[in-house]
């Protein structure tokens, strides 16, 4: 699995969906409707990552063919639950928290892929080479102008630099947030 995090703030991100707009389709899961699981536009993305958590199934033409679909999965412990799958192909993951211990708007966010995705037909199925260039095209554009560094042990986060001039603490209150302690970086 490839996974890259960072804290930026409301304009990089908002530039930063625009650009993943512009080149994919993005299917949204809120976590507050699953019935709700579908593309979204453009201009649907600002109003729905000021408030909550949000999640972005992403696939392109470069790395992936197929579309999304919603399926009403029965859980044992939820009940009747709606996942967004795959139709077979990879995909690139995207999340956005809002931060409000920050004094200006803020969002932790996270690109990722899986090492192994399970086609509809039983089949599993790898990352692309192609997969992999598109996420390193992203995760540059995420990272740059940021600065890395340990929130814990083993566990690196980028923070844009502007972040860092708004906000002198940033770092503690990201360690804060996930109950950690204090990490020399």
């Amino acid at each position: 699995m490839a996974l890259t995090e960072a804290v930026i703030d409301q304009t990089c991100l908002s530039d930063f969906l625009n650009v993943l707009a512009d080149e994919t389709s993005l299917v949204a899961d809120t976590r507050l409707d699953k019935s709700a699981n579908r593309i979204v536009t453009k201009s649907e993305i600002s109003a729905m990552i000021k408030e909550r958590f949000c999640q972005f199934y992403i696939k392109n033409a470069a790395f992936s063919r197929g579309g999304f679909y919603v399926e009403e999965v029965e859980n044992v412990h939820m009940g009747t639950v709606f996942a967004t799958r795959s139709s077979g192909d990879v995909f690139l993951t995207v999340t956005t928290l809002p931060l409000d211990e920050f004094s200006n708007p803020a969002f932790e966010v996270s690109i990722s892929y899986q090492s192994s995705f399970l086609q509809p037909t039983g089949n599993m199925i790898y990352p692309t080479v192609e997969l992999k260039k598109y996420y390193s095209k992203i995760k540059n554009l995420l990272v740059s102008q940021a600065e890395r560094f340990a929130l814990f042990p083993k566990r690196n986060v980028w923070f844009k630099r502007s972040v860092l001039v708004a906000e002198p603490l940033a770092v503690e209150l990201l360690r804060q947030r996930h109950g950690g302690r204090k990490v020399q970086h």
